[in-house]
Parts: structure tokens; C-alpha cells; sequence
């Protein structure tokens, strides 16, 4: 039975997907119940936007856009809230009003947890920022409508997505956009990938690259589409892509910024080891690490120790278990409450048969992250431990 444990452990350890982007997905979460919307307005802002623009107004919200939003939600039995308790049946939404430089009220839209029911936790599962101009009452209406689809489309509910994505479509005009084209066919790619159609999500993909309207390709829009193309066989498009994305962000000068770079060596080590060119990838992930660690009032330490994880998970694809170990330990050196290096590390050390570490750092990670992605299986792996121990000592 522990022979048994320790076999399970290593094959989890060795075959499960260990690339992400950082941005903590939840997969298949289906079961959303409650929406949580938060928004964030400074008194001074606030009070222009609503004189000018005379937009209704409650505790800093759009309270026509919450209205139409709630209304929207209301048959599918998902109720608003303003109660944030951070459970894995919610969506918290923020939304930070903000004027450009002509005054209009704009909205930035973030959505925690970054909830996907896409099929590889690699993929992104909203792009990179998502504005909306709020300055009329048939543009709030339409952004209640987008905001409608993206909360179908985080439950993997794309059917009822893609009625709310028409509506806020049919109010799409080049001459005054109430949101970026390129975010929506964003999300209608990502319905694709859903449903499986590779070539219809290929198509969108390329599309919103085209119509985005920032200067350089997003690591979000490129990681997708290149994924897809791996699903299509066409692996040297996906390569060439991300090559594009690197020589794209790469600064301009000495003064940077690096953050892009960052990401964007990150994003097409993924997609390297997606092909199994582990040694590239982790070429990669080693240029990321060297420029955060020159830069590090750009990256920050627990951008940095995410780094030195996603080496640590690459590494092990070619059974280096004390460079993965280092990486671990750096990792945890740099971001003490980075819990996922707790559960990464627990996992190396239970697969060799440490339990006593494996143990510790278990329950830590459970300390640090009690809902977190990786909390049932760190509970779980407690239990065989604590099992495994109790035999043992008989």
C-alpha cells in the first residue's frame, strides 16, 4: 500500500500539467452562485462624472449597469451581492471607474478568482485588460450585457455567453466603441476552445491580434492561439508566434520596461515544453529568471519566486530532483506565503519518501491557501501521510 502511494504520488508529480501563467485558475468551476461586485471610484471622480455626464449613481456604482446586470443573471439564479467571503461559488468583480483624458468615464473590468473551464490550465482565460466607455445610457446597458456574457462563459456556460456577447456586438461601433472589438472576439475564441473547435478559435484568435488595439501582441492572445495551433498539428506556427511575442517585447533600451519580456519568455517556455523541447524551455524560464533578479524593482520578489517555480516544474520533466528542490527552497526564500511552493515542494518530498517534510508543508500550504487550488489535494495527501506514518510506527 505505501509502495502504492509513493508510485501515485511521482506519476502526479510527473504527468500532471504544470504550467500556468500565474494567474490562478480555477478549473472547471462550475458552480457559481453568488456575484460579488465591488467598485472602487474616488469622491472627486465620482462627483464630475455624475455632473457631467448626469449617470446614476450608488455608493460609487453605476447603479443602472448593477440593474441591468442582476436582471440579466436573474434567471439562472445567480444573485448579486456586495458580501465578499471568498468562497469557490463566487465571482468577485471590481469595477474601477476611471476618465480618459477627455473625461469620459471609463470602466476597467477584473474578475477574481480568474475562473476557466478551458481545456489546459496554460490557457488564459481573460485577456489582458478589459475598458469599457460609459457615457450614455445605451452604453451602460451594453456593458451590462458583456458583463452578462463573460459570467456565462466563466460557469463554461458559452450558449447563454454568446446571446449576451450578440447583444453588446450589435451596439459595437468603430466610430464610438464602448469597448475594445478585440476583447470580445477575445472571449468568443475562448468559447471555441471549449467547444473544441480548433479551427473557428484559430480564426478568432488571429482575428482579435489584429484588431487589438495595443502596440504589441498580449502573452494572453498569443498563449491561446498558439495552444490552438498545437491542437491543429500546426506546431511551427505556434513556435513562430511566440517567437514574435519575445522579439516584440524585448525594451527598446537598457531602462526597460522588462515586465513584458518577462512574460512573454515565460508564455513561450510553456508552449516549448508543450512540444517537448524541455532544454529551450528551461533556457527560457533561466533568461526570465536573470532579467527579474537585474530588474527586480520591475518584477518584484514574488514574481520572481513564481519564476523559479515554473523552472522548478519544467525541471522536472527531466528528472533533475535537486535542481527542482533548489528552485523550491529559492522560491520560498524570496515569498515566505507563496503557498503553492509549499504544495510543489510537499509533493517532490512525499514522491522521494520524505513524509515528515512532505507533512509540514502539506499543512502549510493548507495554512496559507485553506480554499486554494491545490487545498482537497493537500488534505488528502495529509491523510495518506498521516496513514503511511501510523503503519510504520505499529
Amino acid at each position: 500500500m505505501v509502495v502504492w502511494m509513493l508510485i501515485r504520488g511521482l506519476l502526479i508529480l510527473l504527468f500532471s500539467t504544470p504550467f500556468s501563467l500565474n494567474l490562478g485558475y480555477l478549473q472547471a468551476q462550475t458552480n457559481i452562485q453568488s456575484i460579488v461586485v465591488e467598485c472602487q471610484m474616488t469622491p472627486p471622480v465620482r462627483d464630475t462624472i455624475a455632473a457631467i455626464y448626469r449617470i446614476p449613481l450608488e455608493a460609487g456604482c453605476f447603479a443602472d449597469v448593477i440593474d441591468q446586470l442582476s436582471s440579466n443573471l436573474a434567471p439562472q439564479q445567480v444573485q448579486l451581492s456586495d458580501n465578499t467571503s471568498s468562497t469557490k461559488t463566487q465571482i468577485d468583480i471590481t469595477l474601477r471607474y476611471d476618465a480618459d483624458i477627455h473625461g469620459v468615464p471609463l470602466i476597467q473590468l477584473t474578475i477574481l478568482p480568474e475562473v476557466s473551464t478551458l481545456p489546459s490550465p496554460i490557457l488564459a482565460p481573460h485577456p489582458h485588460s478589459v475598458w469599457f466607455y460609459a457615457n450614455s445610457p445605451s452604453a451602460r446597458k451594453t456593458i451590462a450585457d458583456f458583463l452578462s456574457g463573460i459570467v456565462f462563459y466563466a460557469q463554461g456556460n458559452c450558449e447563454s455567453a454568446k446571446q449576451f456577447f450578440t447583444l453588446a456586438q450589435e451596439n459595437y461601433s468603430e466610430d464610438d466603441p464602448i469597448f475594445g472589438i478585440s476583447d470580445l472576439i477575445f472571449y468568443r475564441g475562448n468559447c471555441a476552445l471549449i467547444s473544441e473547435d480548433f479551427e473557428l478559435a484559430a480564426e478568432l484568435f488571429e482575428s482579435e491580434l489584429i484588431f487589438d488595439d495595443s502596440s504589441l501582441p498580449t502573452p494572453e492572445s498569443s498563449m491561446n492561439l498558439a495552444w490552438t495551433y498545437l491542437q491543429l498539428n500546426q506546431e511551427d506556427m505556434a513556435l513562430a508566434l511566440m517567437d514574435e511575442l519575445v522579439a516584440e517585447a524585448a525594451p527598446d533600451d537598457s531602462d526597460g520596461p522588462y515586465r513584458l519580456l518577462v512574460n512573454a519568455l515565460e508564455a513561450r517556455a510553456q508552449i516549448q515544453a508543450l512540444t517537448f523541447d524541455y532544454d529551450a524551455a528551461i533556457t527560457d524560464l533561466d533568461d526570465a529568471i536573470d532579467i527579474a533578479e537585474d530588474h527586480i524593482f520591475q518584477i518584484t520578489q514574488p514574481r520572481l519566486a513564481e519564476l523559479y517555480v515554473q523552472r522548478a516544474q519544467h525541471i522536472l520533466l527531466i528528472y533533475e530532483w535537486d535542481r527542482v528542490l533548489a528552485d523550491y527552497n529559492t522560491a520560498i526564500e524570496l515569498a515566505p506565503d507563496y503557498a503553492d511552493a509549499y504544495y510543489h515542494r510537499g509533493l517532490l518530498f512525499y514522491t522521494q519518501g520524505v513524509r515528515e517534510d512532505a507533512l509540514t508543508d502539506f499543512a502549510h500550504y493548507l495554512e496559507l491557501a485553506p480554499d486554494g487550488e491545490f487545498a482537497d489535494d493537500a488534505a488528502q495527501y495529509i491523510a495518506d501521510i498521516e496513514t503511511q506514518l501510523s503503519l510504520l510506527n505499529e
